[in-house]
Parts: structure tokens; sequence; C-alpha cells
């Protein structure tokens, strides 16, 4: 009887790590749909400021928005994908504010330690001078 359970214990412990596998890898994709919106409003975004200002990175860009999203950590919750979407949509809905909140007058942080505490743009996180 225990002869015959060995090999079902062997698969169930494969099944369960091919499962995991499959979750993980679905997580690295899970805004995939939306690089051709991102890309979208990043070009939207670098057209009205050829003249200077602030600018969206290239959504592709993953080692980019990998250092960012570690970097202001604090800011927000998930992981880099989570923060590049959140970047994405902020900057969609806010499209109106674009002279203000990108301009080359804008707020611009190189790093997190420069960030006030109180009143935080989210926006002003998510670009790149």
């Amino acid at each position: 009887m225990l002869k015959k359970l060995a090999p079902l214990g062997g698969l169930a412990g494969a099944s369960i790590a091919a499962g995991i596998y499959a979750l993980k890898k679905g997580n690295e994709d899970r805004y995939k749909l939306e690089i051709p919106s991102y890309k979208k409003t990043a070009e939207e975004v670098k057209n009205r400021h050829q003249d200077g200002g602030l600018y969206l990175v290239d959504p592709e860009n993953r080692e980019w928005w990998s250092a960012r999203g570690k970097e202001f950590k604090k800011f927000y919750s998930g992981d880099w994908q989570d923060f590049r979407n959140k970047c994405f949509l902020e900057a969609k809905s806010r499209k109106s504010e674009w002279d203000t909140v990108l301009g080359s007058n804008a707020n611009y942080y190189s790093e997190a330690s420069l960030v006030p505490s109180d009143n935080v743009d989210f926006l002003s996180l998510c670009v790149k001078s």
C-alpha cells in the first residue's frame, strides 16, 4: 500500500510546484495588457513637454521602474508593477493638469529621502527629469 502512495506524493509535490510557478508567472505579466495604454500616455506626455519638464519613462523599461518602485516603496503598496500601474493611472486621470504637475516647474524627486512627509503628489514620484 505504501509503495502505491509514494508516487502519488511525488506527483502532488510536482503539481503544487507547477501551480506556484504558474501563479508567479501570471503575476509577473498581470499588467501586460495595459502596456499599449501606458505607452500611449507616455508618448502624449513626451509630445506635450518637448520643451522640457518631466516625462514618464518607457513602461517596458523594467530596470528603471523596478528601481524606482523600490526607492519609493513607502508611498504605495504592492510591487514595482503596481507602482508603475498606479503611476500611469494617475497620469491619465490628471491629463488636464499636465502643464502644472509635469511642466518645467513641477516637483521632481531623485530619491525618497527628498520627498516631503506631508502632502505628497504621487505623480511627482513617477517621472524623470
